[in-house]
């Protein structure tokens, strides 16, 4: 999933530790009151690696309904981190065709289920417009949430400048972070958010599998370098004269690859040049990525304070989807995945509420 080749484009600008220090040097340094990191998940990410039977094997109580129970299981050691989490599901706006697949309306089986069990942990959600990653890249932007925890690269084209990265079952040991600044820094300047469509065009993405065929990551990067992603998000934006605007650009990223007169390119490209379809890119796929459907900025609701997990509807829910039905079983259960987070969110509660006054 993603723009083929992005994460390891932006392996130096990574950086590594613990959610947990993560959190705590973001947020728990200050004086109180503090508002815990916040961090944002595209529940549709989850579905999909919720059902890999390499992750059911992983886990021998998986048993009954067990891609809801990775999801829970999963979920309740995120939860166990000093840190606020929201879940965002996909929209009905959402584009017909992605990964190459046609995207059906209906919800996924999962929603609803996972509706239950977020409310139980009282771990706010949200639905999207479209895309829950357009949804949450717009959130990153107007820091409502202060990252996101996204496998699929494809998010930083929309806009997102701290990403989180890891796809371990339980998100322990260390993730990968993502910031732009460190990016612009490390590997190069013009990979803003138009250098990111601009390499999803070329190296193939989301909404075109394909890109530019023959070009590589390094090529790719290549052309960000000499300055082409804001024109060529510039012309998509154009109404009365985006053919003369996507046709000049086309004929630019061809004098590019046949000539480089930047040098950023490093040699020359001929084959990639006179192979390139016309028009390229392909019409609307620009257009996803520079307009998806979101709400306004100004409607985006901020995150609830935290609360403790409801630990009857937890057992309800247990009892009912995992037939946790014996009271050793659910003890046990629950004395491993779900006090610890009981714990921390009534810690984190208390930070929140706590003033200078009565910290003194």
């Amino acid at each position: 999933m993603g723009i083929k080749g992005l994460w390891e484009v932006l392996a130096p600008a990574s950086e590594r530790m613990s959610l947990a220090t993560l959190a705590v040097r973001n947020q728990f340094e200050h004086s109180p009151p503090v508002a815990p990191y916040t961090v944002g998940v595209d529940v549709s990410v989850w579905f999909e690696q919720c059902q890999q039977p390499k992750w059911q094997r992983a886990h021998a109580q998986s048993g009954m309904n067990a891609p809801l129970w990775m999801f829970f299981f999963r979920l309740a050691h995120l939860s166990q981190h000093p840190i606020q989490l929201l879940f965002c599901y996909n929209g009905a706006e959402r584009p017909a065709v992605k990964h190459g697949k046609r995207v059906f309306a209906r919800d996924h089986w999962m929603v609803k289920p996972t509706h239950h069990i977020l409310d139980a942990f009282n771990v706010p959600w949200r639905e999207a417009r479209g895309e829950a990653e357009a949804k949450l890249a717009s959130m990153n932007v107007h820091h409502i949430v202060d990252a996101v925890l996204m496998d699929d690269s494809n998010i930083f084209a929309f806009g997102a400048h701290t990403i989180l990265r890891n796809s371990s079952l339980t998100l322990q040991g260390e993730i990968n972070i993502y910031e732009t600044s460190n990016v612009h820094r490390r590997v190069a300047p013009e990979l803003t958010t138009d250098g990111f469509i601009l390499m999803a065009i070329l190296c193939g993405g989301d909404y075109d599998k394909k890109g530019l065929p023959g070009c590589g990551k390094a090529t790719a990067l290549g052309m960000v370098r000499c300055g082409l992603a804001p024109a060529l998000c510039a012309a998509a934006h154009e109404v009365e004269s985006s053919q003369d605007a996507l046709k000049a650009w086309w004929e630019s990223a061809r004098h590019h690859l046949i000539d480089d007169p930047t040098g950023h390119l490093g040699r020359h490209h001929p084959k990639l040049a006179h192979d390139m379809p016309n028009p390229f890119p392909t019409p609307g796929v620009t257009t996803h990525y520079l307009h998806p459907a979101l709400t306004p900025p100004n409607t985006l609701a901020a995150v609830p304070d935290p609360h403790s997990p409801n630990v009857t509807s937890l057992a309800e829910l247990a009892q009912q989807l995992f037939g946790w039905d014996d009271a050793p079983t659910l003890l046990a259960m629950f004395r491993r995945h779900v006090w610890g987070a009981v714990v921390v969110h009534d810690m984190l509660r208390d930070l929140k509420m706590t003033t200078m006054a009565s910290h003194q």
